[in-house]
């Protein structure tokens, strides 16, 4: 048997896509030699394209066993290791491989893969780099070396990369649509205007666009304008909303007397609290409301909203059995078309919320301790947006300068498991931070709404418990980032909350 023969007609079933063929040729070659390292290779790649990847890594881990210098093979290796999720040893292999020859390329930019699935920022952008320098300067490369300095924040090399990849292709939308993001984290919203409403224009849709353009808008106060590309943001296939449900005319400002109208909230708890801002001006036009909102807010809204029908649906899915047939349905956006639909309307904004005064006492006396003459404040550090998260959230041991203060309790507010890091820092800076079992943020809204309203101040990252504080109208400070994750309801550069009186902001510099 000629094996080397045998192997090559292997290789060209390979890379015409004939597995099955390729399969049985290298059987055969490995019969004949089990310790043929390319044979193992070739079968290696063959369960790998059968997606069979732990076969595939017991043949090539034999295969570069057997002959370390068989580049390709390790190459591959690598990548089964990265089937397997196993970043760790994928990193592992691929960085001997540059370490050997710097100018590849193609390993360069596997070895950034692994290394961003570990979470390892700095040396992803740097492998990224070495593709890019080793002439692997693609369009897509471009975009993703702009992407990860954006999620650096450094938002000015990430302009480059755009502007780079738009140079190289000026036609595709995602160069463009990242550009735009980098201007309006440069605090040049123009600019990002100017892009948005050029890709809103083409004859292709843009819903993307149009969503960034919108929330851009709105950020600069431009509310009527907002409002109108905010309408369609369910085009936007990241956007999860309860249009197209019900066969209902969206109210568009028509006189409500006598006649029914369904509200449905949408995003997370803190949206719907802002929603629900705007409702008892719709109440006030002797309409009968109907109000489908998440199961979690549903008991805060039935107490606030008592003569309203409030209906519980399931993330965006209305039940529309139990709906009816009303006169109009409005979300966010018709709501704020009629209601807010320039800054001079926000003088309508109150603390709305409607609590059980004898639990908030309660819980202040369980808080102060008998010592009703120092204030209780409430702290919450991070937020749970996977997307922002990380721009919006402090480490605890951060707020040391504050939490060290002797004359105030301080209470955790934050949402999730918090046992971990309240441990470390009582143990690094001996500060106790008061922490109520009882009370469960996530799950229970309308108690930890009572709970923020016990508070006598608030100091928040911009979160949920923001939008709790400012509907009970507890006193808040809330920490506004710069860049991604900061919301557009907070606006551009305003230290007083238009939709919360009782909420100021401090902005990140």
């Amino acid at each position: 048997m000629n094996i080397n023969k045998t192997i090559e007609l292997a290789r060209i079933d390979i890379n015409n896509g004939h597995l099955v063929s390729a399969k049985s040729l290298i059987q055969k070659a490995l019969i004949y030699d089990q310790n043929n390292a390319q044979a193992n290779h070739f079968m290696g790649v063959i369960q790998s394209s059968l997606k069979n990847y732990k076969d595939s890594l017991l043949y090539l881990e034999r295969a570069v066993k057997l002959e370390p210098r068989l580049t390709e093979a390790k190459f591959n290796l690598g990548k089964a290791y990265r089937n397997l999720k196993d970043y760790k040893n994928a990193v592992k292999v691929f960085a001997e491989i540059t370490e050997a020859n710097p100018s590849d390329a193609k390993t360069w930019l596997e070895l950034a893969m692994a290394q961003e699935k570990l979470g390892d920022l700095d040396n992803t952008i740097q492998s990224l780099g070495k593709a890019v320098d080793a002439k692997l300067e693609t369009y897509n490369l471009l975009c993703k070396m702009g992407s990860l300095h954006m999620d650096k924040s450094d938002y000015h090399s990430a302009k480059g990369y755009f502007l780079k990849a738009i140079k190289m292709n000026a036609k595709k939308e995602l160069a463009w649509i990242n550009l735009a993001i980098s201007y309006e984290n440069l605090c040049m919203p123009h600019k990002s205007i100017e892009i948005y409403k050029k890709l809103c224009a083409k004859d292709t849709p843009a819903p993307q666009a149009e969503l960034r353009l919108a929330l851009t808008l709105l950020s600069q106060g431009k509310m009527k304008e907002g409002w109108k590309y905010y309408q369609n943001r369910s085009n936007w296939k990241e956007t999860n909303t309860s249009h197209g449900q019900l066969d209902t005319k969206f109210w568009d400002g028509q006189d409500l007397t006598n006649k029914s109208i369904l509200i449905w909230t949408e995003q997370g708890p803190g949206d719907e609290i802002l929603t629900g801002s705007m409702i008892p001006e719709i109440i006030a036009r002797q309409t009968s409301v109907s109000i489908a909102c998440s199961p979690k807010i549903a008991p805060l809204f039935q107490r606030t909203f008592p003569k309203c029908n409030i209906i519980q649906k399931k993330e965006n899915s209305l039940p529309l059995d139990i709906i009816g047939k009303p006169d109009y349905q409005a979300s966010i956006t018709e709501l704020g078309e009629n209601t807010r639909n320039h800054l001079t309307k926000f003088t309508a904004s109150r603390p709305y919320l409607t609590l059980n005064t004898n639990c908030v006492e309660l819980l202040k006396k369980r808080y102060n301790s008998g010592q009703s003459d120092i204030p209780i404040i409430g702290i919450s550090w991070k937020s749970a947006n996977k997307k922002t998260s990380k721009n919006k959230s402090t480490e605890l041991n951060q707020w040391y300068p504050i939490l060290s203060q002797k004359n105030a309790h301080f209470v955790c507010l934050q949402y999730g498991n918090t046992e971990k890091e309240r441990k470390i820092f009582t143990e690094q800076c001996n500060q106790e931070i008061i922490y109520d079992p009882d009370i469960n943020q996530l799950e229970n809204i309308d108690l930890f709404a009572h709970q923020v309203a016990a508070m006598d101040l608030i100091i928040s990252t911009s979160n949920t418990t923001v939008h709790v504080a400012g509907g009970v109208g507890t006193t808040t400070w809330a920490i506004i980032p710069e860049g991604t994750g900061k919301p557009w309801y907070w606006f551009l550069d305003r230290k007083d909350c238009l939709w919360y009186p009782s909420v100021s902001f401090y902005r990140q510099k």
